[in-house]
């Protein structure tokens, strides 16, 4: 198995400088600086220094009183129990550093403490919010105008969208972060996101693509001269070249890499390369070579304790031994790695032991155990594929099973509600009944008695009249209650049974297509048939949240967290994340804008409106068309119109686009299916904030949305 070089070189000072400078500290600033820094350094080699420093640090900022050091000392308490996992105290932490930060305007260090909350929900698998605060950090570097800073941020975001295997996501992040390098001639610090594109085509098998962004990722580096890069791209060209079958040039590049090393004294770039270069020599049969490197890659491996790497060396060896007929060797190195990969849980290693393993008892002519061993072979990949499966669907059904439980105990509470009130009702009428029994008697009475008891017995049934009328009224309002109850409740499990029937019968289709035929399929039907999963599966995933949100606004659960924010600055932001989808329908986008426009407003909610407005007019303009997205700023309200030159919308159904229980929905110029909750969850969203939303359309000429939100004008001054 190849193995690939991963990290970059990571804090690179000196424990006898730090210790220095420590020594040499002759203020307040000074000494937490560098217990700051000290507590850093012992990040990986000794958590309990690294603590201690820390501890020392927040001690001296607060005796000193300075708001500036305590939230430096208190930053560093945080960096320090996130990576010890104690990530409840982490955030405390992070969130008094970001608290005296923000009082005192230090926007840099905001963002830096952001960069790390984000680091820290990322450990503890939280994704969104994790995404969310490296958006917050890269939005504040872009203020600030720290575009190779704001580029890495959004990086950090493709990266989680690729290690949660959705590389589309991942992509358009990753090209984001370009775009803002190459904006600002800042093109030399491309080189990890280059390399990150690489993976992901490497990943998908266009190596031709994966090719051409690693050597640009190597063009990157060397401009900067940064060794480590310079070798990880070595490597990783070596890697395409290896998987188009060209050794001549793979050797070439895992030597260049290897060599540079050597020089930096790299051991686990060194490991890397010679493993890499094992494989080779073993391809062409050059065995003892082969052998050889692979020694010299697990002894270095061994050095540094490197588990993952020991095992997956161990493995090469034993197919080497295997290739000599060396049968005792390859049982004894395969039987290591096989150890050593059940103790770490590495369960690809596993698989290629009970392979090895397999192929040996073969050999041996133990036909009996060469069968079992595959059988584990078998075992391991079903038990990888279910529980990858398993985790990403029991994310979303989990999320998805929660806020339905919710909505549908809020609908029992409304149904309780109603009969309580039938019940009500009930027995008003049989209280009327028994009044108007005793009225009558009494009138009776009154005839026989004098003329002022008649009127006052009048006055008493007249009042009860009245409260009959109040109450039939409520009765009534209730009854419109219901109507409007149960035709909301049809419309939400009309759109659950009609719209999750679709993609889960496509990706219910194709997956046992996969599943049973995927051996006598070509790589090109199996392609086509996991871009379809993928398409059902992204659509499945748009549907659920928009009813998830949808049944947000039905039951309260949305936060609402109003701020001032630059309206264009949030419209560049959602146009950007939906730049993928305008370029494969062609459709160019036109911002008119006044510049330092602030709305006050829910910056999520308001992101949401925007996008789902824009998404509307992608679905509903021709490839080729244009949309315009206008703001502008009058009796203290801002307007924000998104246009289209699109299909329109026919008049007679303009009154149902707001409306749960006569909204419709259609397809859009490349069949693009929705819910009909997009435009009705943006009304909510608007009338939230203290806006309104409306619409103007002409069939075959466009549509222009608009709404409104509070407004402030202010001058930025840096």
């Amino acid at each position: 198995m190849l193995a690939c070089i991963i990290t970059l070189n990571g804090f690179a000072q000196s424990s006898d400088k730090l210790f220095n400078d420590l020594q040499h500290a002759t203020s307040n600033t000074q000494r937490v600086q560098a217990l700051v820094n000290l507590s850093k350094y012992y990040w990986y080699l000794n958590v309990d220094s690294s603590l201690y420093y820390a501890k020392k640090s927040t001690i001296i900022a607060r005796v000193d009183g300075n708001p500036i050091l305590i939230s430096d000392a208190e930053n560093a308490m945080g960096n320090t129990l996130s990576i010890i996992g104690n990530f409840s105290e982490a955030l405390t932490h992070y969130q008094k550093s970001l608290e005296l930060r923000t009082a005192q305007g230090d926007k840099e260090k905001i963002a830096s403490v952001y960069n790390n909350i984000a680091l820290l929900y990322l450990d503890k698998k939280e994704y969104l919010t994790s995404i969310e605060n490296f958006r917050k950090a890269a939005l504040i570097e872009g203020e600030l105008n720290n575009h190779q800073q704001e580029s890495d941020y959004i990086r950090r975001i493709g990266s989680i969208y690729s290690d949660l295997g959705t590389p589309n996501k991942a992509l358009e992040y990753y090209i984001s972060a370009l775009n803002i390098l190459y904006a600002n001639d800042l093109s030399q610090y491309s080189g990890e996101i280059h390399n990150s594109i690489g993976t992901i085509n490497e990943k998908m098998h266009n190596l031709d693509l994966a090719l051409e962004h690693y050597q640009r990722a190597l063009e990157a580096f060397q401009k900067i001269g940064n060794k480590s890069g310079i070798s990880m791209a070595l490597n990783n060209i070596g890697i395409i070249y290896n998987d188009k079958h060209d050794n001549a040039k793979a050797l070439e590049y895992y030597t260049r890499s290897l060599e540079i090393a050597r020089n930096m004294k790299d051991i686990n770039g060194q490991a890397t390369c010679l493993n890499n270069l094992g494989y080779i020599f073993s391809r062409i049969n050059q065995l003892d070579k082969a052998t050889s490197h692979y020694f010299e890659s697990l002894k270095l491996s061994e050095e540094i304790k490197d588990a993952y790497s020991i095992a997956n060396t161990k493995n090469n060896l034993a197919n080497v031994f295997l290739a000599k007929k060396q049968f005792n060797l390859c049982e004894k190195y395969v039987t290591e790695a096989l150890n050593s990969a059940k103790e770490i849980k590495a369960t690809d290693i596993q698989e290629e032991s009970y392979e090895i393993f397999s192929k040996l008892m073969a050999s041996l002519g133990n036909y009996r155990r060469a069968y079992n061993y595959q059988f584990n072979v078998i075992l391991l990949k079903d038990s990888l594929y279910n529980r990858q499966s398993n985790e990403k669907l029991l994310e979303v059904q989990a999320k998805f099973d929660l806020e339905t439980k919710e909505n549908e105990i809020n609908l029992l509470k409304k149904d309780n509600q109603i009969k309580n009130l039938d019940l009500d009702r009930q027995v008003i009428l049989q209280r009327a009944l028994i009044i108007s029994l005793m009225l009558a008697l009494l009138l009776g009475i009154a005839l026989f008695s004098n003329l002022r008891m008649k009127k006052k017995n009048n006055i008493l049934l007249s009042n009860a009249n009245h409260d009959m009328e109040i109450t039939n009224q409520r009765l009534k309002e209730s009854e419109t209650n219901l109507q409007q109850l149960n035709a909301t409740k049809d419309k939400f499990f009309s759109i659950i049974a009609h719209d999750l029937k679709n993609p889960f019968n496509a990706i219910l289709g194709f997956s046992e297509i996969l599943a049973t035929n995927a051996e006598q399929e070509k790589i090109s039907d199996i392609k086509e048939y996991s871009q379809a999963l993928y398409t059902s599966a992204e659509k499945l995933f748009r549907l659920i949240e928009n009813l998830l949100e949808w049944s947000r606004t039905q039951t309260g659960k949305i936060p609402f967290t109003p701020e001032y924010f630059l309206i264009d600055h949030l419209i560049h932001e959602e146009v950007d994340i939906q730049a993928n989808l305008l370029q494969r329908k062609k459709i160019s986008t036109q911002i008119l804008s006044q510049d330092s426009i602030y709305a006050y407003a829910d910056k999520t909610l308001i992101g949401t409106v925007i996008r789902n407005l824009i998404g509307n007019a992608i679905k509903f303009t021709q490839p080729g068309g244009k949309i315009w997205i206008a703001t502008k700023v009058f009796n203290n309200q801002v307007e924000v119109a998104v246009t289209d030159n699109g299909v329109g919308i026919e008049e007679d159904k303009i009154p149902t686009l707001f409306s749960l229980e006569s909204s419709y929905s259609t397809q859009g110029t490349w069949n693009e299916k929705g819910t009909g909750l997009g435009l009705i969850i943006c009304k909510e969203f608007v009338k939230k904030n203290s806006g309104n939303l409306w619409v103007t359309s002409k069939v075959g000429k466009g549509s222009t949305f608009f709404f409104t939100l509070p407004a402030k004008l202010e001058c930025e001054n840096g």
